[in-house]
């Protein structure tokens, strides 16, 4: 028979099955938190990444903006030059007995000059009007991205509670 006695014996089965059952609740609890700190992990990273994106379209929609004024200006003083030329052009143009504009002939050449002038600057004056157009729509747009991009980050902050 065996040395040892009924007691001994059966209060060791209880225990170690007590400790089996406490080492599988740590267990099983280490586990769901370590998946809840990479469930965090996961968001905050997204939530960077965001805030990332953000960064980009501010500086993009910026430099847009800083382009499109620069745009603007020289759009602005190419319309003085083309207004100040079209006073010359219509200064010179007289208007005729028998109806219409004519040019004295001792100031045609200098009316030849300033008209050819005139119409260099139109068609530099319609390129940066384009220029300006383009410039405009593209600084809305990347405006657009920058404002969905910081929607989205708020809705982010918000479905996690971060938000303040």
């Amino acid at each position: 028979m065996s040395r040892r006695g009924k007691g001994v014996s059966s209060s060791r089965g209880p225990t170690r099955i007590i400790i089996g059952a406490g080492v599988a609740l740590a267990i099983f609890y280490f586990i769901l938190g370590y998946r809840a700190h990479l469930r965090n992990q996961a968001i905050l990273a997204g939530i960077e990444a965001l805030r990332d994106d953000l960064r980009v379209a501010r500086v993009a929609a910026d430099q847009c903006t800083g382009d499109l004024n620069l745009a603007r200006s020289v759009f602005e003083q190419t319309q003085v030059t083309v207004d100040s030329l079209r006073a010359v052009v219509n200064a010179a143009e007289e208007p005729l007995p028998e109806g219409g504009r004519g040019v004295d002939a001792a100031e045609y050449d200098a009316y030849l000059v300033a008209f050819d002038q005139y119409n260099s600057s139109v068609e530099e004056w319609e390129a940066q009007a384009e220029d300006v157009r383009q410039r405009d729509d593209e600084c809305r747009r990347l405006a657009d991205v920058h404002n969905a991009l910081v929607d989205s980050l708020r809705a982010e902050l918000q479905a996690h509670g971060l938000a303040g």
